[in-house]
């Protein structure tokens, strides 16, 4: 356990974006880059919500660089809605892509725009928000995309409770992709023992790493959202 906490250095002047950060890994994650003098934005679907995390953050740290965006990110107007704000202000130095449904619901659901609703809020509005913001991040800007190891389903989550960090140790992988030296672009990092443990590289899955899937899925994306997303190594 002695890892913990991961040291941040002064981040005084960086600026950071992350999504679902009203609670839990996302919320953890801002309000560390907040205590190391980041500007940090929140995003979220919840006014509420967002508003009590950002009381959270400056109550422990008055002098904290933090603001609320509402942004539903299975809703594509709204993400360009908030892509739109962002960058109407300075470059990002980084995007922690948290917002996610982890448990999938028992009936089909679709978002505003038809897409399946879990679809549409881990992938597709991440997606869109990407297309929009990759060219305005600063040079050696990081993006890190969250994911689970689990089913997601509510009875494995409570039989995993017992064994598994909560949510500001688990905070400290995000972090460490995000603000560590030696992270490559394309890295796979979590827990050392798959839902605890100090920050690890891992192996991703066949699946991920097959290009052939791969190009399938992101002109899936493309087609999903109506934009033409090209990245230049």
């Amino acid at each position: 356990m002695s890892w913990y906490p991961l040291a941040l250095p002064s981040h005084s002047g960086r600026r950071y974006l992350v999504t679902g950060a009203n609670s839990g890994l996302g919320f953890f994650t801002a309000a560390r880059l907040a205590v190391a003098g980041a500007h940090v934005v929140l995003s979220g679907r919840s006014p509420e919500r967002l508003d009590a995390a950002v009381a959270a953050i400056r109550g422990a740290r008055p002098a904290a660089s933090v603001e609320a965006l509402v942004m539903d990110q299975s809703s594509l107007d709204a993400v360009d809605a908030g892509a739109d704000r962002l960058l109407a202000g300075p470059p990002l130095d980084g995007i922690v892509a948290n917002a996610g449904m982890v448990h999938t619901p028992t009936t089909r659901l679709e978002s505003i725009d038809g897409n399946e609703l879990v679809l549409a809020t881990n992938v597709l509005g991440h997606f869109a928000l990407f297309e929009r913001m990759l060219p305005h991040l600063a040079d050696g800007a990081r993006i890190v995309s969250l994911g689970s190891f689990t089913p997601g389903t509510r009875f494995s989550d409570a039989l995993q409770a017992a064994w598994a960090q909560g949510k500001h140790r688990g905070a400290e992988i995000p972090l460490f992709a995000l603000t560590a030296a030696g992270v490559e672009g394309g890295d796979f990092w979590g827990p050392k023992y798959l839902v605890r443990g100090g920050p690890t590289r891992q192996r991703p899955t066949d699946v991920s790493l097959d290009p052939t899937i791969g190009s399938r899925v992101w002109a899936f994306a493309e087609q999903a959202t109506g934009r033409s997303f090209t990245v230049r190594g």
